[in-house]
């Protein structure tokens, strides 16, 4: 029998008077075999403040769920169940009711209809349902995807106040001992993880509940218990409602709820719930080939450049070991299934969708490189070297040159030896070039520059011999240094004139250690030998000399085959009797001037005696020849040449003014001569000048010039047919120099008259002042030191000496 038991007036007056029976229970009874069957258990409920609810069950297996006050009074009515309960439960208003085929009813106790929401499911003996239990706010994690009664695996339930500690894994305690303790905690949005940390039981309930507005957690409001199974009856998260809509297609409806229930909340843009909803969306956008709002998803979503990289199998290919598979990479499932649903992205394109295919993964990347950047970093710290080893390709194929050049040359995480290998092999030579460069592997940067110049490859980016010389002379170095003299030896076989331009960065002490045979050797260009030939020599090389005889050698070869300019020089030498041939070709670009250029050079050392064998087989270079017989100190025979090739000027400097800038005396050391005789020579040599007219100007400008050094009787010998106007500027200078020394001698005389006579005053006046001085017969000259005798003398005071009067 159902009673209701009043407590307190069972203590003031009695068992009888404090109860109430209200219906029979069932019995037990014999079926038709005999046997007993025995009646379910009886149960009740608490459905209020002194309601309670009993069940009774009928004849034909209906069960009756009786509401009633304290005093018995029906007020709510009677609730009518189709099996007798395994268990029943309240949760206000609502009666749960779990029958033993695992179906459960929920019923409103105060409005109609009464069965408000029924699951209906079998379930196997073992897993058959034992009782229903009220889970007063705890909070249920569900696995995303999963829509139906959730089982065991893919459930944990937790006490409010235990929430924060079993989520953080230092206590995973179940709340009911019904699910297995083996069960192990799985991340529902990403596999093989950490289980977030929750908010701490400081908070309402263990959790802001704004927080899980977009969340896989929810209020788990009945739990039903089986064996080894357990179920739930709760409101569906909103995670779920998204992910059904994201499967069914509706992006955009999906996007909508995730930003609603984004506003207001503290939820991060980067958490779980948020970065899957999103992806998911950017997913199915890329199987439909929506691509711009595929890209602007993953941005939102920070998808796993690592994993958007396998839908480009060539990317993938060309990562290589940098990749992790796949499969390591932590996704949700639903969200994996996707990516094998695609497959290659590029092979669903169109034509015309290639490039769009190809500017999605540009862009995605460079903006997970610009995400890297940030204080928190959105991906794991190895997928730095795959964005920028990828994107390198992806600029490099794209024709994005300039942001190729960005990338490699600034901060970066390129592995070369995988960038390069790809660029050599698609023929993107230039590129290859500037990450082996970027990267401190000069050498092969300039090999492949080499490879270009030379033509054995082609790259139309390449800036040619100007981009080459521009690094060398600017980057490589300071004219220090093996790498600039390898890329000289380089240059000299492959482009003399460009050379140039490398030699003249070159230090002294760099182009004293050159191998200088190896370079003379590779040049074909004369004019390049003379000019690092010219280098050796001012910077002391050892092996200057050499080079510069083989260098004379040839001018004087090409010179002999020349236009003589020998009719010019004299046409100008008669307007002016101080040119020098020298002097004249030095406006010249011809080889002859060269080769004057180099002889009449103080500092050029060669082998002299070679060059001069060399000249004299050519027979008509008489200047060339005086010049190097100068340097060998054979000067009258210089001097003999030159008057006899017509170079006067030349000629007289030699000879009369070594000290003269253009006198070719500066070339050896000339031993010392008296004037008088080398001009006495010079006039014979003028004399016998072929050209009788050359000959008297030149005769006469010579005895005006150094008429002190030349005797009267020279006029004897010069032609008689000459005119006087020849030696007329010769006698004058003889004359006035005759009458100037007469006149130096009648002056010499009279100062020294004037100088005895005030001798002979000084000494008179001294005697006067001092007093007779008296001389012993020894007395001696303070000058001579001779006996004075009877010789006048002079006795100066200040002294004291006595002198002979001629002495003094």
């Amino acid at each position: 029998t159902y009673k209701v038991l009043d407590l307190a007036r069972i203590r003031s007056s009695g068992l009888d008077q404090g109860q109430l029976e209200l219906l029979p229970t069932q019995q037990p009874r014999r079926d038709e075999s005999g046997r007993v069957v025995r009646p379910p258990r009886p149960r009740t409920l608490v459905v209020g403040p002194n309601e309670f609810m009993f069940l009774t069950a009928s004849g034909d297996d209906t069960t009756l769920g009786v509401i009633v006050t304290a005093r018995g009074e029906a007020l709510r009515g009677t609730l009518q169940f189709p099996a007798y309960p395994v268990s029943i439960v309240y949760d206000e208003p609502h009666v749960i009711a779990v029958f033993a085929t695992g179906r459960i009813d929920v019923y409103d106790t105060r409005s109609e209809p009464r069965v408000v929401q029924s699951v209906v499911g079998d379930v196997p003996d073992l897993m058959r349902v034992r009782r229903a239990c009220v889970c007063a706010g705890g909070w249920v994690s569900t696995r995303v995807g999963r829509r139906e009664a959730i089982d065991a695996s893919d459930l944990r339930v937790f006490e409010p106040n235990r929430l924060h500690e079993a989520v953080s894994g230092r206590d995973r305690a179940m709340w009911t001992e019904a699910v297995d303790e083996e069960v192990e905690w799985r991340r529902e949005l990403v596999d093989e993880a950490e289980p977030p940390v929750w908010p701490g039981p400081d908070r309402q309930n263990g959790l802001d509940r704004k927080t899980a507005s977009l969340s896989r957690w929810t209020d788990a409001n009945i739990v039903v218990l089986g064996s080894d199974s357990l179920h739930i009856l709760a409101p569906q998260p909103q995670l779920i409602h998204i992910d059904a809509l994201l499967h069914q297609q509706h992006v955009k409806e999906a996007v909508s709820l995730v930003d609603a229930a984004l506003k207001g909340t503290t939820i991060s843009m980067q958490s779980d719930e948020v970065e899957y909803c999103m992806q998911m969306a950017g997913m199915v956008c890329l199987k439909n080939m929506q691509l711009d709002d595929a890209l602007l998803y993953f941005q939102r979503g920070h998808m796993d450049p690592r994993a958007l990289l396998y839908l480009y199998p060539s990317h993938a290919e060309y990562a290589g070991p940098l990749l992790v598979p796949f499969a390591h990479i932590a996704m949700a499932p639903t969200l994996r299934q996707l990516f094998y649903e695609i497959g290659d992205l590029q092979s669903i394109a169109s034509p015309e969708q290639q490039s769009q295919t190809e500017d999605l993964l540009e862009q995605y990347l460079e903006f997970c490189r610009t995400q890297m950047n940030t204080n928190e970093p959105p991906y794991a710290s190895d997928a730095v070297p795959v964005i920028d080893t990828v994107l390198a390709r992806v600029y490099a194929d794209n024709m994005r040159h300039a942001k190729f050049s960005a990338l490699v040359q600034g901060p970066n995480s390129v592995v070369g030896d995988i960038a390069c290998a790809y660029l050599e092999s698609a023929h993107k030579y230039y590129s290859c070039s500037l990450v082996y460069m970027a990267q401190g592997d000069v050498r092969s940067g300039l090999d492949l520059w080499r490879r270009l110049l030379e033509g054995e490859v082609s790259d139309e980016r390449f800036g040619g011999m100007a981009e080459y010389l521009e690094y060398i002379l600017g980057d490589l170095g300071d004219g220090v240094g093996h790498g600039l003299v390898d890329e000289y030896y380089w240059l000299v076989r492959h482009d003399v004139g460009a050379s140039r331009h490398i030699l003249a960065c070159l230090t002294d002490d760099t182009v004293a250690v050159l191998d200088a045979d190896r370079v003379v050797g590779d040049m074909q260009a004369v004019g390049a030998q003379r000019e690092f030939i010219e280098r050796l020599i001012a910077a002391n090389h050892t092996r200057a000399p050499h080079f510069t005889t083989i260098l004379l050698t040839a001018y004087v070869a090409e010179a002999a085959q020349s236009t003589d300019p020998q009719s010019g020089f004299q046409s100008a030498q008669a307007r002016d009797l101080g040119l020098t041939f020298q002097s004249y070709v030095a406006s010249e670009h011809s080889s002859r001037a060269r080769l004057v250029e180099m002889l009449g050079a103080q500092r050029s050392v060669f082998d002299a005696s070679k060059v001069l064998a060399c000249i004299e087989d050519a027979g008509n270079l008489g200047v060339e020849r005086a010049m190097v017989l100068a340097r060998l100190g054979r000067r009258d025979e210089a001097v003999e040449a030159l008057v006899k090739a017509g170079d006067y000027a030349a000629a007289e400097m030699l000879l009369l003014r070594p000290m003269a800038r253009e006198s070719l005396a500066r070339l050896a050391k000339q031993d010392a001569s008296d004037k008088a005789t080398d001009v006495a020579r010079l006039l014979h040599l003028y004399v016998s000048v072929v050209d009788d007219d050359m000959a008297a100007r030149l005769v006469s400008r010579l005895l005006d010039t150094y008429s002190e050094h030349i005797s009267a009787s020279t006029i004897e010998e010069l032609p008689e047919h000459w005119m006087l106007g020849v030696v007329e500027p010769f006698v004058r200078h003889k004359l006035s120099d005759l009458a100037q020394s007469e006149r130096a001698s009648s002056v010499q005389r009279s100062v020294a008259i004037a100088h005895e006579q005030n001798a002979r005053m000084q000494c008179a006046g001294d005697l006067i002042n001092h007093g007779p001085v008296v001389l012993g017969v020894a007395q001696t000259c303070g000058v001579c030191r001779k006996l004075l005798g009877s010789s006048a003398f002079v006795y100066e005071p200040q002294s004291k000496q006595v002198k002979h009067i001629s002495c003094a």
